[in-house]
């Protein structure tokens, strides 16, 4: 269970005037904490506490956001707070944008699925299509990150159908050809490098997972890769495929593919490389 919270009311009397007049900031600081103190004591366990707009006081001082925070932790000991209110706490929110944290700081990325965060009456080409979702999930997991995908539902509460749409076609991608390739303790993959707009990665320790974003046929060649690839498999729910590796000259080929991409609506697909040490993809002459 995860909540939003607005550090900022937009209808209280004191929401504004807290910034210069101490009397309305106490009463509003009050006010903040006592209603954080009901969520966290009358409905269970609560397993994220999402700040958002610390305004109009400038830092967490003003807040008295250590004191607040201290007793949401008291309250709920698992919990995990993100970065809004002025303190780092346990993870970073980039917004709009897929902008890592510094390796070692878990890290979010807050994203629109059309430029709304309420609801909007968009036209369809507004919203971001299933294969640019799949990879913005591939982005933040090659830097062991997390996507949050908001949906602006309907007036009667209902998910827009392009939205549906969307997301339903990545749910079935997840499941049937890359799921694992996201799910569970994805590394930073950070030393395997992209090629050009064809290949992406994901890592889990010494399992790399190669997207392929254009499909290349029956054989890929990967120069500049280091690493013993013991198996290499191709994904898919109704049988994963055994590839044929060949690694000479510092090019990684995998033979023995499809013609054609697995995945027809997405036109991605994603083989899964077991290695026998941390595999690196690395170009000569651009990185020390």
């Amino acid at each position: 269970v995860g909540l939003y919270y607005s550090l900022m009311d937009w209808h209280h009397p004191d929401g504004m005037t807290c910034l210069t007049d101490m009397k309305a900031r106490r009463r509003y600081l009050d006010y903040v904490r006592g209603q954080l103190n009901e969520l966290m004591s009358n409905y269970g366990q609560i397993d994220i506490l999402w700040y958002d707009v610390p305004y109009p006081m400038p830092d967490a001082k003003s807040w008295e956001m250590s004191k607040i925070n201290g007793m949401i932790r008291k309250l709920q000991p698992g919990i995990i707070i993100n970065d809004r209110g002025h303190l780092q706490e346990d993870y970073a929110t980039p917004e709009e944008n897929l902008h890592a944290a510094p390796t070692g700081r878990a890290w979010e990325a807050a994203m629109t699925f059309n430029g709304s965060w309420g609801y909007m009456d968009s036209p369809d080409e507004d919203y971001r299509d299933a294969r640019h979702v799949l990879f913005m999930l591939q982005q933040v997991a090659f830097s062991g990150g997390n996507l949050l995908l908001n949906i602006g539902p309907e007036p009667d509460g209902s998910v827009p159908p392009p939205a549906v749409k969307r997301l339903t076609q990545v749910g079935n991608w997840l499941r049937d050809f890359g799921g694992e390739a996201l799910y569970g303790n994805v590394d930073r993959a950070q030393g395997l490098d992209a090629l050009c707009n064809y290949v992406e990665w994901t890592r889990k320790g010494n399992t790399a997972y190669v997207w392929f974003r254009h499909w290349p046929g029956e054989r890929a060649n990967l120069g500049y890769f280091k690493g013993t690839v013991k198996k290499a498999t191709l994904l898919n729910r109704k049988g994963d495929k055994p590839v044929k590796v060949i690694q000479e000259n510092g090019t990684l080929s995998l033979a023995g593919l499809p013609k054609t991409c697995p995945d027809k609506i997405m036109q991605m697909a994603v083989v899964k490389l077991e290695c026998a040490s941390r595999p690196r993809r690395q170009m000569v002459g651009h990185y020390a």
